[in-house]
């Protein structure tokens, strides 16, 4: 919950495109093989750039993705675009978050559990 908490909330517009490119690029593309990669991607908004084609890359390189939409502007076709499957789409307002964040943890960990957060705009 503190590292939710301590996010920079970028100003701008939503780039959820960019994020995957991002994390793709700088977190995921030179991993070590063997381990489970999940992504979890967070948003309120639709996104303003394509998302499909790098979903998709990262898709194929093995990685889970989990698409969350909080509150009620996020698109679900994209949501739907970007994750692993319809399983990998979780939806939530935003007076519910708390118990947004034991599902996500309850669907990804397995056991130990560390999350990273990074924002990207």
């Amino acid at each position: 919950m503190r590292a939710i908490s301590r996010i920079r909330y970028p100003r701008g517009g939503t780039r959820t495109g960019k994020a995957l490119r991002y994390t793709w690029n700088r977190m995921l593309r030179q991993n070590r093989r063997r381990v489970r990669k999940v992504v979890v991607l967070i948003t309120d908004g639709r996104s303003e750039d394509r998302v499909g084609n790098v979903a998709r890359t990262l898709r194929k390189a093995g990685i889970e993705i989990n698409a969350v939409g909080i509150g009620r502007r996020y698109n679900l076709k994209q949501l739907r675009m970007i994750a692993t499957d319809s399983r990998h789409v979780i939806t939530s307002g935003f007076r519910t978050i708390g118990n947004l964040i034991r599902t996500i943890k309850y669907r990804i960990c397995r056991g130990d559990c560390h999350l990273f957060f990074t924002t990207n705009s």
